[in-house]
């Protein structure tokens, strides 16, 4: 189906499944499913045990984390190609976030007891599994980081240069373009909408962004977003 033709091709891409032959690619593109997220809806929530495991095709997710007080804290975000459910590397360890989707997204669902068998006979699978564990932990510690700086420009900055090296999209050869509303950049960086408009219009202004285009944030000077996110208090 094309369905099981755009799983297969979209695991094909990723250095995880390099090492898996490609039978064995086929069997998990039969097995797996094509999910639709509406913008909102929670993928799997913090605690949850047993997790499938997830690739992103598009859309964007966000992992946040929940205080004992009810607040909740963005420690990520997942974009197109990256993967979901890592934990199930260790069957009885529980979601240390939950993850929702920020807009509407597909995802591609492999059962965990289908992928299991492939990660204990394949000792390279394994490796990359826990490479792949390894770099999720870091990333969302350098961004969760940025994102509990006080000033709101780092912030916005910090997400956009983040976004940068994720989830562009061409303008022309000119500059990388982030394809993502104002409310939308204001929910990633924990601001108010009224604030990411007023930061990055001043960003405009300062020639680092391009906003002639709804739903479009060009950037124009990522060197000077970088050099704002790297600020410190």
């Amino acid at each position: 189906s094309a369905a099981c033709e755009e799983i297969e091709l979209a695991l094909k891409k990723l250095p995880l499944f390099a090492a898996l032959r490609e039978q064995d690619l086929k069997t998990l593109a039969s097995e797996a499913k094509i999910r639709i997220l509406k913008g909102g809806e929670v993928l799997y929530f913090e605690g949850e045990e047993g997790i499938d495991c997830f690739l992103v095709l598009d859309g964007l997710l966000l992992m946040v984390k929940s205080s004992d007080c009810g607040k909740e804290l963005i420690v990520d975000f997942v974009s197109p190609g990256d993967i979901l459910g890592l934990t199930m590397v260790y069957p009885s360890a529980q979601s240390g976030v939950t993850v929702r989707a920020q807009k509407l997204s597909r995802i591609i669902c492999i059962p965990s007891p289908l992928l299991n068998p492939f990660l204990e006979s394949n000792p390279q699978l394994y490796r990359e599994l826990l490479l792949a564990l390894s770099e999720r932990l870091r990333r969302s510690h350098n961004f969760s980081r940025s994102l509990a700086h006080d000033r709101a420009q780092v912030r916005v900055a910090s997400a956009l240069v983040a976004l940068a090296n994720r989830m562009v999209d061409c303008n022309n050869g000119e500059f990388p373009v982030v394809s993502l509303s104002r409310q939308e950049l204001a929910d990633l960086t924990g601001i108010t909408v009224e604030t990411a408009i007023r930061v990055t219009k001043a960003m405009e202004r300062d020639g680092l962004l391009d906003l002639k285009r709804p739903y479009h944030i060009g950037l124009k000077s990522i060197e000077a977003l970088r050099k704002i996110s790297e600020e410190r208090v």
